[in-house]
């Protein structure tokens, strides 16, 4: 049983998004999963769809079959191999300060943050890996960013995010989130709109939300429909050995403007499916390499007279 998901449009976008004026920009943000984190964790995922290989292929497939123009990626342990497979796209990437994979046996290397970036749509003008502080003191998590450039001479800083984990950190993730917005405002000069994608780890109620909010970013998600979708990640553990299912949303993409001639405006956003969709067992399965899905958006770039 595949997932089948389908794009909701903007109601309310500008006439100028669909006019001959605007370019397509399409953001995907998906943590993959790292193959050195995926055993032993999804209670009801058959261990046959945990297969290095198969999961490879499902990844590489999910990229491809949206082919969009950025993509920031969380848990990336096979980095070289994913990008041997799409040739269309230059890969900046950058490994955790200490990654979890090199305490599992047989791991294939440590897992970070990547950017992809299409190079028959994009320039890429600059890379930046930082890692995050919380109140002056280095995390283990990074950001990593891409400044590149539209056709149309638009200028998009592409911030890559993947916060602290666990619900008690929810004020760690607040200092990283005060931190990305240091490093934003540091190459804000650089850029006409920026982009802030990844997995942020916590659910739309918490402060880092509302410091990106009251600092002017918009998620794309609630443009479109008003609201953060149902769920991005959907699972089952074992959890002090009983059977929970976790569903949350921590998956987001957020933009701001900045620029009075070149704007961002959300187009349209892929859909989250009804959880049912997903099967039995949830995220990962034999259909899905993950237990996240991506999200994507479309984004109209609009050149102002």
């Amino acid at each position: 049983m595949s997932i089948t998901r389908e794009f909701v449009e903007n109601s309310a976008r500008d006439l100028k998004v669909t006019s001959q004026d605007s370019l397509r920009l399409r953001v995907m943000t998906f943590n993959v999963l790292a193959q050195g984190l995926s055993s032993n964790s999804f209670i009801k995922c058959p261990p046959e769809a945990l297969d290095y290989e198969k999961r490879l292929d499902g990844i590489v497939k999910e990229i491809s079959s949206f082919s969009p123009d950025l993509v920031c990626l969380q848990e990336v342990d096979m980095h070289s191999q994913l990008t041997a497979r799409l040739p269309e796209y230059m890969s900046y990437w950058s490994p955790k300060v200490s990654s979890p994979c090199l305490n599992v046996a047989d791991n294939i290397g440590p897992d970070g943050s990547a950017i992809l970036c299409k190079t028959s749509t994009l320039k890429i003008l600059s890379q930046h890996t930082v890692t995050l502080q919380a109140d002056g003191v280095p995390c283990n998590q990074i950001l990593v960013a891409a400044n590149v450039k539209l056709r149309n001479g638009h200028k998009v800083l592409l911030i890559c995010l993947h916060l602290k984990a666990k619900k008690p950190f929810a004020d760690l993730r607040q200092q990283q989130g005060l931190h990305t917005l240091d490093f934003f405002k540091s190459k804000q000069a650089e850029c006409d709109s920026v982009i802030i994608a990844g997995d942020l780890n916590s659910e739309p109620e918490e402060p880092v939300h509302k410091l990106l909010e009251s600092s002017g970013f918009e998620s794309s998600y609630v443009a479109v429909t008003g609201k953060q979708p149902a769920y991005t990640t959907c699972k089952y553990r074992s959890v002090e050995g009983a059977e929970v299912k976790q569903c949350k949303v921590e998956d987001y993409i957020y933009a701001k403007n900045l620029s009075a001639k070149h704007k961002l405006i959300v187009d349209r956003i892929l859909e989250v499916p009804p959880e049912t969709a997903l099967g039995e067992g949830r995220l990962p399965s034999m259909h899905y390499p993950s237990d996240h899905l991506s999200m994507v958006a479309d984004y109209a770039s609009i050149v102002e007279p």
